[in-house]
């Protein structure tokens, strides 16, 4: 009987162990992912800056091209 309290104590405290590690991991994984997702807002949010840059350069070399044609075309 005392072996059997034992043996219970001890797969007890194992089994706590154990889920104690295993909520560790899930801590450290969920960190892990929160840390890959702001990287990943940050890139974002960057690369939909330069794309707005470059759409600005754009329009307004656009504009630009459009006033020499207009300028060429009125002096003809």
């Amino acid at each position: 009987m005392r072996a059997n309290a034992t043996d219970c104590e001890n797969t007890k405290s194992m089994l706590e162990k154990e889920y104690e590690d295993i909520h560790q991991m899930r801590k450290e994984k969920q960190r892990m992912l929160n840390e890959y997702l702001v990287i990943q807002k940050k890139l974002f949010s960057q690369r939909a800056n330069k794309l707005e840059n470059m759409r600005k350069e754009m329009e307004k070399s656009g504009e630009e091209i459009y006033l020499a044609l207009s300028e060429k075309l009125r002096k003809m």
